[in-house]
């Protein structure tokens, strides 16, 4: 507690009006001591002011004072009878010593092994400061180096003796240090913060940790060795056969086919791996191919007539038969030749034909009654001989042959003819334009591709036996298309063509009065003014003529096939 320098006593307190004014203004040290001839009072005023540290108090006329303001006491002192009383005023002004204004620069946080500097700075207004702590004690800078952790406490005496003390705490963090041991295998690295590792060694890196300090890493690398495979029996084998392979220097296998075993047998060639793994669990993989030699096998199919031979690797052959030559090949597999053997018969037959006036037989007219023989190669390419006994019946039929519808040429009748006037057997069909064969078939009318007939002379031959050896012509039928000859001379160009039916055609190049679509016969089936005709949707497939009249009254004829 703070001592008052100054004491009094005090003052009556019952003054009214003016003398209590004079009173209070004396007692706030504005009015001195003064006597009042008409009332009789004396008056006396002591005013002092005090300052006390914070948290500290004042024993002051009986009171407690510990906070800054002004105190007040008034004392009147009676005197005896005839003489005047006199008042008394106390003041007391109490100031806080405030604590300097204070700032510390620095880190709070270290990490081991390094330092910082804690720097006081206040404003100016006082008498020391003093710093304790680890490591620090009664040092009076303002500064001091901090190299621990721990409380430090900074005492600042002001220039009213008052003693401040601020206490904090600096936080120091350990250096982490790890030591271990990493095993790899040979040819592998290890990578530890910027240094790749590849061999036996031993190395510190430094890293920083989630507080920002440093972390050393001892790492003690060890190199492995990785397993020496060995595997034998590398080498191609036959088709159709097995080859075991054998791997060592390991203790563990794993083959790409998933045996484990360091057995490996397969039965095909082609592209292997294997992963060996030693006792330091290292592995080593190896990969390999295998060949595989064919065992060659070759079908040989081969015709001959009866009563031939045939040679197969020195053996004379003349039976029906698969026979087979054993071999081995240049890299020692086997190897088979099979012959597949067939034996053709050869053909002889007899026949009885009886025919009109003659009969085209063997590439010649046959035109008396009579035995032939004819000696070719049968469809089994062996020899054949067939025997024709011909009787000639005069006035027998000749098939005749009509033209239907300007389309198609055909048959007035489909009745072949035997011994009772009627043919017998399977029949083909050759036909004939101009004296050129122009096609081979089984029906029995021909057409040109869907198109009408071309202009000549048409006959056909009829086969008359099942093997087709023996055929009969019919009478000739000539076609003449009216003014065909007269068709596509002429610079007009019908567009398109061929057409579809349900289209359009255009003529170009001719100034068209009139268009006729025609039959090759000459039947009408359109007709228009103009240069354009449309193709009726009925119009059958096939070749057709326009007649064109032009502007000068001359007539044109052009070809058009329609689709």
């Amino acid at each position: 507690m703070t001592t008052p320098k100054t004491q009094s006593t005090k003052c009556s307190s019952f003054l009214l009006g003016i003398p209590f004014l004079i009173c209070l203004l004396s007692a706030i040290g504005i009015a001195p001591a003064l006597a009042d001839s008409a009332s009789g009072y004396i008056y006396d005023t002591v005013s002092e002011q005090y300052t006390i540290c914070y948290g500290d108090s004042i024993a002051w006329h009986g009171m407690t004072l510990r906070e800054s303001g002004t105190n007040t006491i008034v004392d009147t002192i009676e005197r005896p009878a005839g003489e005047a009383d006199s008042i008394k005023v106390y003041i007391a002004r109490i100031v806080i010593s405030q604590t300097p204004l204070l700032f510390i620069s620095g880190d709070t946080t270290l990490c081991e092994g390094s330092s910082d500097t804690l720097t006081a700075s206040l404003i100016p207004g006082y008498n020391s400061i003093t710093w304790h702590g680890p490591m620090v004690n009664n040092v009076n800078n303002e500064s001091i180096a901090i190299t621990t952790g721990g409380t430090y406490t900074l005492t600042i005496e002001d220039s009213n003796n008052c003693i401040h003390t601020h206490a904090f705490d600096v936080t120091l963090h350990a250096i982490m240090r790890t030591d271990t041991v990493v095993a790899i295998c040979a040819g592998d690295s290890y990578i530890i913060g910027e240094d790749t590792l590849i061999e036996n060694t031993t190395h510190t890196a430094t890293f920083s940790s989630s507080l920002n300090c440093d972390s050393m890493v001892t790492l003690h690398l060890l190199v492995l060795p990785r397993p020496d495979v060995i595997i034998a029996g590398l080498h191609p084998f036959c088709e159709g056969d097995t080859l075991c392979i054998a791997a060592t220097g390991a203790v563990d296998y794993e083959w790409s086919t998933g045996e484990t075993s360091h057995i490996l047998c397969i039965t095909e060639g082609g592209d292997y791996s294997l992963n060996a793994i030693g006792a330091n669990g290292c592995m080593t993989q190896r990969t390999f191919s295998i060949n595989t030699h064919d065992t060659k096998t070759r079908h040989i199919y081969d015709t001959i007539c009866d009563g031939d031979m045939r040679m197969f690797f020195g053996r004379e052959l003349t039976q029906h038969g698969d026979f087979v030559h054993y071999d081995t090949t240049i890299y020692g597999c086997d190897s088979s030749d099979i012959l597949h053997l067939h034996i053709n018969d050869r053909l002889t037959g007899e026949i009885n034909i009886n025919a009109s006036d003659s009969l085209f037989w063997d590439n010649l007219w046959r035109r008396h009654s009579g035995t032939y023989a004819k000696h070719n190669v049968g469809s089994n390419g062996c020899d054949s001989t067939t025997i024709l006994h011909l009787l000639l019946v005069h006035g027998a039929p000749v098939p005749k042959l009509v033209l239907f519808d300007e389309r198609l040429i055909t048959f007035d009748h489909y009745l072949p003819y035997d011994d009772n006037n009627s043919w017998h057997g399977y029949m083909a069909y050759r036909w004939y334009r101009n004296g050129n064969l122009i096609r081979s078939a089984h029906s029995d009318f021909y057409h040109n591709a869907d198109y009408s007939p071309l202009e000549g002379c048409y006959y056909a031959e009829i086969a008359i036996n099942e093997e087709h050896t023996l055929w009969m012509p019919t009478d000739t039928i000539c076609v003449n298309i009216l003014g065909i000859d007269e068709a596509d001379r002429t610079p007009a160009i019908v567009s398109p063509n061929p057409v579809h039916r349900g289209e359009s055609v255009s003529v170009d190049g001719i100034d068209c009065s009139h268009i006729y679509l025609t039959t090759t016969g000459g039947r009408t089936i359109a007709d228009t003014e103009g240069n354009r005709l449309r193709i009726p949707a009925s119009t059958p497939a096939g070749l057709y003529l326009l007649r064109i009249s032009d502007r000068n009254g001359k007539e044109h004829i052009i070809k058009v096939v329609v689709l």
